[in-house]
Formats: C-alpha cells, sequence, structure tokens
C-alpha cells in the first residue's frame, strides 16, 4: 500500500519520465532513418541481408518482367520479382561465403550454351564461333557505348548464372548418399 501511496503522490513525475523515453524512441528512430524528409526510406523498399532495393532498380526490374511475360498481371509480375530479388541476394551471400570464382573456360561454355542459337554468333558451319562473338562485342564497344554497356550487363548476369549453377552442383554432390552409405 505504502508503494502505490507513493507512486500517486509522484504521478506528474512519472508521466513526464515516461514521456520522455517516448519522445526518445521517436527521435533516435529520426536520426536513424536520416531526418525528417525521409529520403532513405522513400527510395528503400526494402533491405535484405544490409543490402538496400532501391525503388527505381525495383520498377525497373518488374517492368522488364512484364515486357517478357505479357501475361503476367502486375502483381504477378511484382510477387515473382520480389522473390527473385530475395533469391539473388541469398544466393550472392552465400557464393561469397564458398568463394566460387568463374574462370575463362567456364565463362566462354555458358556464353557458347546461352547462344548457341543465335545465328549472329555462328560460322559458316552453323556451329557457335567465339571469333564471330569476339568481333561483335569489338563493334559495339566501338560503335555504341550504350548497347556494350548492356552487353556488359549480360555478361555480369552470364556470370552470376555460371556461379548459381556452380553452387547449385556443388549442393547436388553433396547431397546424395549411395546404396552402401544408406
Amino acid at each position: 500500500m505504502a508503494v502505490l501511496n507513493k507512486i500517486r503522490q509522484r504521478s506528474v513525475f512519472l508521466i513526464v519520465i515516461i514521456a520522455l523515453a517516448l519522445f526518445s524512441f521517436v527521435l533516435a528512430d529520426l536520426f536513424k532513418t536520416g531526418g525528417f524528409s525521409g529520403q532513405k526510406d522513400q527510395n528503400t523498399i526494402a533491405t535484405i541481408n544490409g543490402e538496400d532495393v532501391s525503388r527505381e532498380e525495383f520498377a525497373r526490374r518488374v517492368e522488364g518482367f512484364q515486357r517478357n511475360r505479357r501475361n503476367a498481371t502486375s502483381t504477378q509480375a511484382v510477387n515473382q520479382v520480389w522473390e527473385m530479388t530475395k533469391q539473388e541476394a541469398l544466393l550472392k551471400e552465400q557464393i561469397e561465403k564458398t568463394g566460387i570464382l568463374v574462370g575463362d573456360d567456364q565463362f566462354n561454355n555458358m556464353l557458347k550454351q546461352v547462344y548457341a542459337g543465335n545465328p549472329n554468333f555462328t560460322n559458316e558451319a552453323g556451329i557457335f564461333d567465339q571469333a564471330v562473338l569476339e568481333e561483335y562485342v569489338a563493334n559495339l564497344k566501338a560503335t555504341s557505348p550504350q548497347a556494350y554497356d548492356q552487353w556488359q550487363s549480360m555478361e555480369d548476369q552470364i556470370e552470376l548464372q555460371a556461379k548459381n549453377q556452380l553452387y547449385y552442383n556443388m549442393i547436388r554432390a553433396g547431397v546424395g548418399a549411395t546404396l552402401v552409405e544408406g
């Protein structure tokens, strides 16, 4: 009873303490997000493993997804791109942890797989030719810097695809068990 009586006597003091604590939480959040404007919050839609996903990049990827798959609704496109973004971020972290690198031979094999059916990169016999591809890239670099930047972006995607394939192959090799082991 004596404790409740003391709390009643100092109720104004207790209310001031609670108000200051709440105010400090609000101020801490404002300083963490970058002030009253919230500029960081407006440009960042998510943070995955410490990496921010920008609104512009995400919107560009959704638009590209919808262009490639014309029958997808905008909700399906957003959901699919979000899942791909999460998967890429998590895979990137695991690939960095394992130290997977793609060598020139592996990269050239992936290029061969990706562009094997493209008639622009085949020789007279209809077989993929690395020299024709290199000539095409050199021509792009000389004539169109913007197209060359797109080509470099495509090469980065192919390298990422090769790393993902190596990572999945490592997992597949580690998961299998023989009858003797069973």
